[in-house]
């Protein structure tokens, strides 16, 4: 390897490159000083739902090959087609350290093992994943515990950094900080000339001008300044624009519907779900709606004792002096009636038990003319040991959160006030202790099937996996795909040829009477034709999106000139588009470029060495293994090329085709 003058940056695509999944990118950094090459992976995921075979393949040979070269791997969110083939890299010989999020490195090991059913599989992922370090780089306890402008050292002039990216929980994206040329340690900072390398990961629907759920706080965008940046951009929804006025409203709507007709139809509802956040998002829109069909409610008496209805409106939490609060206000909307009742209700809690508090509470009800309010009929859970696994670490994560001299009040790391306030949070400091309780609508689980069988409330049941394939929805579209009295909700992208791809079209109505005779959904134990379905399909995929559309990733890519000082220009911006399909990646290059017009936009290929100074191609670095000295012979004019004989055509061509560009 010979001296060069500057530090180099480059990258390799190993998946996500003209798809939606596989993101695994290489990252190679050049040392002048040192002499020396350190590598890195942003990300190992798996290709899903997508025939990549050929890909694979060559990826997999790439990785055997860096796999022991590797010195950290970035994980940007624990979704399977980013850390899927997290196992067979450490197999291949990595021994490294992972960074991640907490949230994210708590749900790795659940999101991995879900994958087989084989005890001896799971052991041995587990095994495969305590043989590396992992670390948590929002770990250390901070003032507002949030994400910020924090670099971490990684070689002389190399720092990382992250952002919160809002697609699920622990999502962000990593950016690294480099120098072209190395600086004397005296050297200031400011004085340093900066390039930046931003992996977006997978921006989530939320941002601050677009809410589009009111659980997580809006994504970061890119720091705004004089240095030049690189930015590695995912797609997925490059080329098309979401209806994205008042988009959660109507969702609440949409879903009070489904629900309020199922009561009166007396229908059982099967939704399936993603088991990592669009079960959890849903969950929290049924206790929502629950709370909503609570308010509107005509009065009539329930058989349940009173004692359980005071607990049903207090959100699933036992009724206590810190519940109160919430309690009563669904009872009236009188604020001095309010002051009276909560008086009086502490008195009660304070001093009577069982039926004679009830009992007393009857007597305040009947005083002041306020009638017990129904309880819905109907529950909701979720049926996925996965699902149940991540709600788990959904609880205490959303829970985690530290006291703000700044602002005088517990500031939490990833969700937003709006959520505190629908779950019933007051922002005073001594109920935040209480937090976790308010998230009881995560712990509704059902163990027994018997349960749904003997209760005679509507059930509504949450399981995975969202495109009806595989896990327990599979045993209900059994159960219930020919039943007359069932709903089933769509929820989410469904991939080409799935269960719910093909139930998706039955309710767009794409087939004709011949087709729905001679298609079916293939099931575990059967097959059902598409024209023996008798219950209802509902699609509310719209509603329902971790991924930023063409609006919001173009509103992720435009610099932001009020964060620059006065005296500041904006740096040079390059953008490389992956994680879409090429459709998807041509679109939103050209929208990109017609709205920055300084902004150069590539579209990069599948497992080649690109500059990300240059934004140039470069040809593979041979190495000559001299324990077996067996080496193939070529000439490009008067260059001589020896490359191993197992070596890749393709890439001896790629350098040959390199060498000819030079002259």
């Amino acid at each position: 390897m010979e001296n060069q003058e500057k530090n180099t940056m480059r990258v390799r695509f190993l998946g996500a490159i003209g798809t939606v999944t596989g993101s695994c990118t290489l990252l190679e950094y050049y040392d002048c000083a040192e002499n020396t090459k350190s590598y890195f992976l942003i990300d190992a995921g798996a290709f899903q739902n997508e025939s990549n075979a050929e890909l694979n393949e060559e990826r997999i040979k790439t990785l055997k090959y860096f796999a022991k070269k590797i010195k950290c791997i970035f994980i940007t969110h624990a979704h399977f087609d980013h850390i899927g083939i997290l196992p067979d890299i450490i197999r291949y010989g990595f021994k490294g350290k992972v960074y991640c999020t907490q949230a994210t490195h708590e749900l790795i090991e659940p999101m991995l093992t879900s994958v087989s059913y084989d005890h001896h599989e799971i052991e041995r992922i587990s095994n495969l994943l305590k043989k590396i370090k992992f670390i948590e780089i929002d770990g250390e306890k901070k003032e507002n515990n949030g994400f910020g402008q924090t670099t971490v050292p990684l070689k002389n002039n190399l720092f990382f950094g992250y952002l919160r990216s809002s697609h699920i929980l622990g999502s962000c994206t990593f950016y690294f900080q480099w120098t072209e040329r190395n600086y004397p340690e005296e050297v200031s900072c400011n004085e340093i000339e900066w390039k930046y390398l931003y992996f977006s990961g997978d921006i989530g629907a939320v941002s601050d001008k677009i809410p589009a759920n009111i659980i997580y706080k809006g994504h970061q965008t890119p720091y705004w300044d004089k240095y030049e940046k690189c930015i590695i951009m995912e797609s997925t929804y490059g080329d098309r624009i979401r209806n994205k006025d008042d988009i959660i409203q109507k969702k609440n709507r949409k879903l009070f519907e489904i629900i309020d007709t199922s009561i009166k139809e007396q229908r059982i509802v099967i939704i399936p779900a993603f088991a990592l956040d669009r079960a959890q998002q849903i969950l929290f829109d049924l206790f929502c709606t629950y709370q909503e069909m609570m308010k509107v409610t005509d009065g009539v008496e329930d058989d349940r004792d009173w004692s359980r209805i005071i607990q049903s409106l207090s959100r699933g939490v036992s009724l206590s002096v810190d519940t109160l609060p919430q309690v009563i206000r669904v009872l009236t909307d009188n604020e001095d009636l309010q002051e009276k009742l909560d008086g009086e209700f502490k008195f009660i809690l304070e001093n009577y038990e069982g039926k004679n508090r009830d009992q007393k509470i009857d007597k305040i009800l009947e005083t002041y003319e306020i009638k017990k309010p129904k309880t819905p009929q109907f529950n909701y859970f979720v049926d996925s040991p996965l699902a149940e696994k991540v709600n788990n670490i959904y609880e205490k994560h959303l829970a985690d959160g530290a006291y703000s001299k700044k602002y005088d009040k517990r500031k939490y790391k990833y969700i937003t006030d709006v959520f505190l306030q629908k779950i019933g949070f007051l922002n005073d400091d001594k109920l935040s202790l209480t937090i976790k309780d308010r998230l009881g609508f995560l712990r509704r689980t059902n163990k027994s099937k018997e349960k749904i069988k003997r209760n005679e409330r509507i059930q509504i049941i949450v399981t995975a996996s969202g495109m009806c394939d595989e896990g327990k929805v599979v045993t209900y579209l059994e159960n219930n795909l020919t039943n007359e009295n069932a709903t089933i909700v769509l929820t989410g992208f469904q991939a080409k040829d799935t269960n719910g791809a093909i139930l998706k079209k039955l309710f767009n109505n794409e087939y004709d009477e011949k087709q729905k005779k001679s298609i079916s959904l293939k099931l575990q134990n059967k097959d059902i034709t598409l024209c023996d379905i008798k219950c209802k399909i509902e699609d509310m995929s719209e509603y329902y999106s971790g991924h930023a559309d063409q609006e919001q990733l173009l509103d992720f890519i435009t610099p932001d000139k009020t964060k620059l000082k006065l005296d500041e220009k904006l740096g040079k911006i390059y953008v490389l588009l992956n994680h879409g399909t090429d459709i998807a990646r041509e679109t939103l290059k050209e929208k990109i470029e017609e709205k920055n017009k300084d902004i150069k936009v590539t579209l990069p290929e599948f497992n080649k060495w690109l500059n990300v100074a240059t934004i140039e191609y470069e040809p593979e670095d041979i190495e000559f293994n001299s324990e077996t000295n067996k080496f193939n012979f070529t000439k490009v004019g008067d260059i001589h090329i020896y490359y191993p004989i197992e070596y890749d055509e393709e890439k001896i061509q790629s350098i040959i085709d390199y060498i000819n560009d030079l002259e």
